[in-house]
């Protein structure tokens, strides 16, 4: 297939002819057969990528004096066909071109304030497709930086030394410093590449100073960020006190939110599509006793993960969820939980066990890897099946 700019004396709002795709904020490519460039065959479509596409014969559709010539718009939502002209966004997605094809204009485009594609790759935003790579690549983080937060142990620990297992260079943070550094000394001596930092991401000076230090650390970029710092709360609601509601809303919601916000610029500047996976609970999705706040709090961050999804999908940035049940933990040992409360919910678990936090830490990865390149926006649940019963 051939594919050349049009010449710079072009003007792309009023030269360009049918079949043309916009692939580049100012650059053109042309259709299959250049000789004949009023004359795009049905069907015939250029990708983002260079990949040539077709899509159905629809002789004469919505242009039955010219039916080689097809309209951008042609019956796409109705038909559910690709259009002559979208491109392929690497991603599953077809886009619209950033101007409209006119039968009575012979193919010529609309004029500019019509555009309506942001092309991604011109601006250097790619959210990368498992498709076409080898497994291998499918399959690990090779390269890949990466935040933890709360690593120092728990599921945290599990997920620092499964991303860096996969081949990511990862950084961890928590507020004793002491445990840190014993962490830090075990990673070294397993080969693994994390560093380490003293944070409370409940203090907002905290996590400013956390995320300065990781643009500095990975050169103004960063692929993976993991919210996993939380605390717990096992209280009746009426005994529950402001400060209470305080301590768990700033350490689990606000967190998570305000780590977002500073690492978006990060994440978009990966170039090969940034991902945020939150460690949230079952308790946001089922009604539990004594875990009001604390159920309020995960409930958040589910609610979160899918609304940066939406929103951050055309920056090519993946937000996902795990919400995980009973984990043998230092929370799952807490002496304030009722302990009838235990025996009824192992009980109602058909798997009939607590989870491993690297059965948690595994499923992290795997939203991380280019392998789930096309998930966005999922809260999925790691509780040996308590969230059916």
């Amino acid at each position: 297939m051939t594919a050349a700019p049009v010449a710079a004396t072009a003007n792309p709002a009023t030269d360009a002819v049918a079949g043309d795709v916009l692939c580049g904020r100012e650059a053109w490519r042309w259709p299959r057969n250049p000789a004949s460039r009023d004359t795009c065959g049905i069907g015939d479509i250029l990708g983002s990528r260079g990949a040539q596409r077709r899509m159905r014969e629809r002789v004469g559709a919505r242009n039955p004096q010219c039916p080689a010539v097809m309209t951008a718009r042609d019956d796409h939502s109705a038909r559910g066909f690709q259009e002559a002209g979208d491109s392929y966004d690497g991603c599953g997605g077809w886009r619209q071109p950033r101007w409209s094809w006119s039968p009575a204009a012979h193919g010529r485009p609309a004029a500019p304030s019509t555009l309506t594609q942001v092309d991604r790759e011109a601006a250097g935003i790619k959210m990368v497709a498992a498709a076409g790579r080898s497994r291998e690549e499918r399959w690990s983080l090779a390269g890949a930086t990466a935040l933890v937060t709360g690593g120092s142990k728990g599921i945290g620990h599990a997920i620092v030394e499964e991303l860096a297992g996969f081949g990511a260079r990862v950084h961890t943070c928590a507020r004793n410093a002491a445990e840190l550094e014993s962490c830090r000394r075990r990673w070294a001596e397993k080969g693994l590449q994390v560093t380490v930092s003293v944070c409370n991401v409940s203090v907002r000076a905290d996590r400013e100073a956390l995320m300065a230090a990781i643009a500095a650390a990975f050169g103004g970029k960063l692929n993976i960020l993991v919210n996993n710092a939380g605390q717990s709360l096992f209280k009746d609601t009426a005994g529950c006190a402001g400060e209470d509601y305080a301590r768990i809303m700033a350490t689990n919601v606000e967190s998570c939110f305000h780590l977002c916000q500073l690492a978006h610029p990060l994440l978009r500047n990966a170039g090969s599509g940034g991902v945020v996976v939150n460690v949230s609970s079952i308790a946001g999705l089922i009604g539990l006793p004594a875990l009001a706040v604390y159920s309020m709090s995960k409930g958040a961050m589910n609610q979160l993960t899918r609304s940066l999804a939406a929103e951050w999908a055309p920056d090519g940035i993946r937000v996902n969820c795990v919400a995980p049940g009973g984990v043998r933990t230092d929370i799952s040992s807490d002496k304030s939980i009722d302990p009838e409360l235990v025996k009824k919910e192992m009980a109602r678990l058909p798997m009939g066990r607590i989870a491993e936090p690297e059965e948690v830490a595994s499923m992290v990865a795997f939203l991380c890897m280019p392998a789930a390149s096309y998930m966005t926006g999922q809260v999925i649940c790691i509780d040996g099946g308590r969230t059916i019963t």
